[in-house]
């Protein structure tokens, strides 16, 4: 209904007067600022007016900043409207802020390709660096390993440590030195998702939660009466009540993060330490599993293992159904990565029972993941979920094998081990001879072919050899590989 300002009552609707000098009802101004989307009100039949006496929900959407109906210079600056205003611009800030984590985390992941290249390029240079290790690894005590464990209040592993592994791994210096010269790219890859990650935990939904919480307990501590003059329904004592009351009525989420930036950074962070954890484990592979890259790569996998486990529960939450499929899948591969590397370690004697339970462990929650993610992975990426895992299954079966100490191997054929017996025959001395380490895995002693010392299987790490012409007991002679010393 259209009124002249001569028709106006002001007493029961006033006008308001906008910076710009432009001039409205406060119940036209109030349909322009979507109050009732924001409070609930009374409407006074008598003068047509509305009486607002508690808070709406907020939309949960985007809503746009309004403006004068005339100049469309922006409204911010009237009290009343305060809640619909800042709820615009918090809006307007989080787009912007929104757009700065996309453009980051689009430079983020063009630099982690270029370190994926250059590390591939690098790679030999760095392994013919590396000496071999020939003393048994002792284990590492578990206290000084914060990158299994790291502290809770960490939210984020510090680069540091998957880069001074010298000491808690009781690695030779040189051994730093060359890692840290090496995976300088992959940390600097790491450093940048790690912030985008930091930035995201401080997002400006959180900022504003944070200060309107502290507003709203402020005020109530000071006033128990609340904006509109009501007291509360009950009486509150302790502050932590009184947060709650505040959280509430605050009607942002408490989650800390901002979710889209948040579990990309976060997943990011997990492609660069399965970058890192590849690169350690073709070190072990050169320098043997007698060394402390053996706990080293243990350790990237637990820590993997954590960040997984954080993405899951956060995708889960937030119903980011994509996110978690890709995060069981992850976990299948780590859960892979950590039984592969167990069958690296011969069971120790009267160790058997406690390695079957842990590889057992393992087997659980291997199947558990996949279970999961066939189950809830989404339509339109289940074909490639379902080919992957296909993949990481054929792999874990194997790796199980191993673990167990299920000898497990493709068939070789006559021709293929006549082929190496006689490769092998031009680098060795003398007549030599073949044996089995107790895993099954057979070596060749050179010169006289008798043991004389005792050395590591590379393959599964048991002792393999001898001393003073006798093999150890264990050890047996390989008599398919002895027969074609014969053979021409």
């Amino acid at each position: 209904m259209h009124q002249s300002f001569r028709e106006v009552d002001l007493n029961n609707d006033p006008i308001l007067v906008l910076s710009c000098g432009h001039a409205l009802t406060m119940s036209s101004m109030d349909g322009v600022m979507e109050m009732k989307d924001y409070y609930v009100g009374l409407v006074d039949e008598n003068f047509g007016t509305t009486i607002f006496t508690s808070l709406c929900p907020l939309p949960g959407k985007e809503v746009k900043q309004m403006s004068c109906h005339i100049c469309r210079e922006p409204i911010a600056e009237i009290l009343r409207y305060g809640r619909r205003i800042k709820y615009a611009q918090l809006g307007m800030r989080s787009k912007k802020y929104l757009r700065q984590q996309i453009n980051l985390g689009r430079q983020a992941r063009l630099a982690l390709q270029k370190t994926e290249s250059l590390l591939e390029l690098k790679q030999a240079e760095f392994i013919a660096l590396l000496s071999r290790d020939t003393a048994y690894p002792q284990d590492v005590a578990p206290q000084i390993r914060e990158l299994r464990a790291p502290p809770c209040e960490l939210r984020c592993i510090p680069e540091a440590l998957f880069l001074n592994i010298a000491d808690i791994y009781k690695l030779p210096p040189e051994h730093q030195a060359h890692w840290i010269r090496y995976i300088r790219p992959a940390v600097s890859s790491y450093r940048k998702f790690r912030k985008i990650n930091e930035k995201a935990c401080n997002a400006p939904s959180r900022q504003l939660f944070e200060a309107s919480v502290s507003h709203l307990f402020r005020g109530m501590m000071l006033n128990p009466l609340d904006e509109f003059d009501n007291l509360p329904s009950q009486e509150t004592k302790l502050a932590s009540e009184v947060i709650d009351v505040c959280i509430l009525e605050c009607g942002l989420s408490a989650d800390g993060f901002d979710g889209s930036s948040f579990i990309e950074s976060l997943q990011e962070m997990i492609n660069v330490l399965l970058l890192v954890d590849y690169q350690a484990t073709r070190a072990l592979h050169k320098v043997g599993i007698a060394s402390g890259w053996y706990w080293f790569v243990d350790d990237l996998n637990e820590c993997i293992h954590l960040y997984l486990d954080r993405i899951i529960v956060i995708a889960k939450e937030k119903k980011y159904d994509r996110h978690l499929a890709y995060a069981r899948l992850a976990m299948m591969d780590v859960l892979c990565k950590k039984i592969q590397l167990l069958g690296k370690k011969p069971i120790l004697l009267g160790a058997r029972v406690e390695r079957l339970a842990l590889v057992d462990s393992l087997i659980e929650s291997f199947w558990n993941e996949r279970n999961q993610m066939h189950t809830d992975c989404p339509v339109g990426i289940k074909d490639d979920c379902l080919r992957k895992s296909r993949i990481l299954e054929e792999k874990f079966y194997v790796a199980t094998r191993i673990a167990r100490s299920e000898t497990f191997y493709a068939p070789v054929t006559k021709e293929e081990k006549a082929e190496l017996f006689r490769a092998m025959s031009h680098d060795i001395r003398g007549t030599g001879h073949w044996y089995r380490c107790p895993n099954g895995h057979t070596y060749v002693i050179a010169d006289c072919g008798m043991a004389m010392q005792t050395s590591q299987c590379p393959e599964c790490g048991a002792t393999i050899g001898g001393l003073n012409h006798e093999l150890l007991t264990d050890n047996v002679y390989d008599a398919e590989f002895e027969q074609l010393a014969g053979q021409p």
